[in-house]
This record gives C-alpha cells, structure tokens and sequence, in this order.
C-alpha cells in the first residue's frame, strides 16, 4: 500500500511538472529519475516477493507461477503490451 502511494506521488508530481514546463527543465529530470527510481523500486519487491512466495512451492508449480507472474511484474504480460502506463 505504502508502495502504490509513492507511485501514484511519483506520477503526480512528474504529470505537474510536465504539464507547467515548456521544455526539459532540471525540475523535469529531477522529476523523471525519481518516477523511474520509485517504479524499479517497485519491480525489485514485487520480484522478491514472487520469488520468495516460488520458494515455497514444489519445482513444477513454482516454474508455472513464475512464468505466469513475471510478465506481469516486469509490465510485459500479455494485458500490459503496448501499453506504458501502468497507472
């Protein structure tokens, strides 16, 4: 929960500043690295957890489960394609 709220702070903050620059501004990058910061932040933890809970599960079911939660976790999965907005 902590995580989806830095996220959507994150996108907040960066959709502002974008919307009230009129060029790439150091604000903007600022804005832009630490929107990208928070998004792998998230995708680290998201994988620790898809791992940790893989690890609890024998060989076949924790193969199946990774190769159906991973896309997901990486924005790549079949819903997700074509899409860069994952919020």
């Amino acid at each position: 929960e902590e995580m989806c709220a830095n996220i959507a702070a994150s996108h907040r903050k960066l959709e502002e500043v974008a919307r009230n620059s009129r060029g790439m501004t150091p604000e903007l990058e600022q804005a832009t690295r630490e929107h990208a910061r928070v998004h792998a932040e998230c995708q680290q933890k998201m994988l620790q957890h898809l791992y940790q809970t893989a690890a609890l599960l024998d060989d076949k079911q924790a193969a199946s489960f990774l190769e159906s939660t991973i896309p997901h976790a990486l924005g790549s999965g079949s819903a997700d394609k074509g899409s860069h907005d994952h919020h």
